[in-house]
């Protein structure tokens, strides 16, 4: 009896522990679209890195959002005086990653811009889960033009700018306990193909105009 009980208690956790798991995979559905923006230069890596379930911090949102909008170069030309000036700012500063010394220039650089302003207490918090609506912000500001955008109407500027569906806007709006990187895909898909900045050109072109996306493949 004693062994029955032990067995039907391992069951039991295992079962637990598979419900838990299956929404995490199922919440993966933008692996060809997340391929697509690889090929483009908008995902870094091959299809290995993408990691598509994995949670993103407010860090990696930025960067997504730095090199979607072909800022990157940019941003890791800030020279480490920059770098320090912008990052003194922020209280938590000591806590962005190295990334061999590039996560700081990610950061000042976004300070810089006025792409991000923190929490509004003076700190960062690179390591925390970011939100739907931030990431949003950091996009529609980094690369679309969006400069007055918040937190507050970030997912209404999407709808308008053609990024998110109405129905995507209403899930990312409500994602304040943090999106994976299937979610930042699908943003950055939706910018891609549809998105219009600030200025009325399209995302992609003004990608293409800078020279960050060849046009053939964009196409292709």
């Amino acid at each position: 009896m004693r062994n029955l009980k032990k067995v039907l208690a391992v069951i039991l956790t295992v079962a637990m522990l598979a419900s838990f798991m299956v929404p995490a995979f199922a919440a993966v559905s933008y692996l060809e679209e997340a391929k697509k923006l690889q090929a483009i230069g908008l995902f870094a890596g091959g299809e290995a890195d993408l990691k598509l379930d994995e949670d993103v911090t407010r860090i990696q949102g930025l960067t997504f959002a730095i090199r979607a909008a072909g800022k990157e170069e940019e941003a890791l030309a800030m020279t480490d005086e920059e770098v320090a000036a912008e990052l003194a700012k922020f209280k938590d500063s000591d806590t962005v990653p190295s990334w061999n010394g590039n996560g700081p220039k990610y950061v000042a650089y976004a300070i810089k811009n006025g792409i991000t302003v923190g929490d509004g207490q003076g700190n960062f918090k690179p390591l925390d889960k970011i939100s739907g609506r931030a990431f949003l912000v950091f996009l529609l500001k980094t690369g679309m033009g969006y400069k007055d955008v918040t937190t507050a109407n970030a997912p209404d500027v999407a709808v308008e700018a053609g990024v998110l569906t109405s129905g995507q806007a209403v899930k990312y709006a409500l994602a304040e306990d943090g999106i994976i990187r299937d979610d930042a895909a699908a943003i950055l898909y939706g910018a891609a193909m549809n998105g219009v900045c600030a200025d009325g050109k399209t995302f992609i072109q003004a990608l293409i105009d800078a020279g960050f996306v060849d046009a053939k493949v964009a196409a292709e």
